[in-house]
Order: structure tokens, then sequence, then C-alpha cells
């Protein structure tokens, strides 16, 4: 998806091939500092076979963070937005 965005703005911004480079994205948090709950781990999000079983583990032992819960599906966000659909909004 982030491709697709990326592509539509190097195309509605008119860059020819030669000023750009290939995409790469990266995820910033930011926690606030006077929140009283400690922060959670970023998110899982690579297909390594340690990464999936630490996971397995934390689902197995009850200890999975809301991160992990919202990644893998169980717990879905409060609020959505397809950018499928408002992509062409931009």
């Amino acid at each position: 998806m982030l491709s697709r965005i990326y592509d539509f703005l190097v195309k509605a911004l008119g860059l020819s091939a030669d000023l750009v480079s290939p995409e790469r994205f990266a995820i910033r948090v930011y926690d606030w500092s006077k929140n009283p709950e400690p922060p959670e781990p970023l998110l899982l999000n690579s297909f390594f076979l340690n990464d999936l079983a630490q996971a397995s583990g934390l689902f197995k032992t009850e200890k999975a963070p809301k991160n992990l819960k919202r990644f893998i599906g169980v717990d879905p966000p409060v609020n959505r937005k397809d950018l499928n659909r408002s992509l062409d909004e931009l």
C-alpha cells in the first residue's frame, strides 16, 4: 500500500525516474513521556522463525502485547482508514 502512495506522489509531482530512488519505509513510534503504562515493544513484523516462535509463545502464555494482537488481527483497530478508497482524495 505504501508503494502505491509513493508511486502516486512521484507521478503527481512529475518526478523523472533519474530523480528518485526505490522507496524505503520505516516506522517510528513515539511514547508519551507521562504515560503511566510502560511502552510496548514495537510491532513484530518479520518472518524469521525465532520471531514467529516468540510470538506464538507470547500468545500461549497470554502475554502478547496489544500491538502484536492488533498486528495478528486478534484485536481489531478502533479506527480504520481504507487507503485504497481514500488514495484518490490525496
